[in-house]
């Protein structure tokens, strides 16, 4: 669960500190984005389950919504409200193995 933990403050860091131009519609496009752009699946060891309680603690740590940086230089940011249902926003087994994939392959290219 530390690891989880970790990976949830990473997360919302993330979103606040860096350039998301177009923002996201929901949670589950930031989290889908995170697992490949910031190689966020491989400090998760690959493991969905992980992941999973990476989201509790996202959901846990934040109030009721996070912030997105979208211009953050010029202090442009938009705030992501949190789900308020399963209603098909978290990322399923399918695009976090999806995830995976494409981060081993990045990471096989960089490190020839």
């Amino acid at each position: 669960m530390i690891a989880a933990q970790t990976e949830a403050k990473r997360f919302i860091n993330w979103l606040e500190k860096y350039n998301h131009h177009g923002g996201y519609d929901n949670l589950g496009q930031a989290l889908h984005s995170w697992c490949t752009a910031d190689a966020g699946v491989s400090r998760l060891g690959f493991d969905y389950a992980q992941f999973l309680q990476m989201v509790i603690a996202v959901l846990a740590t934040a109030k009721d919504s996070l912030r997105v940086g979208i211009d953050v230089g010029s202090n442009g940011y938009k705030d992501l409200a949190l789900p308020t249902a399963f209603d098909g926003w978290l990322p399923d087994r399918d695009d976090f193995q999806a995830a995976v994939e494409e981060t081993k392959i990045r990471q096989a290219e960089r490190h020839g």
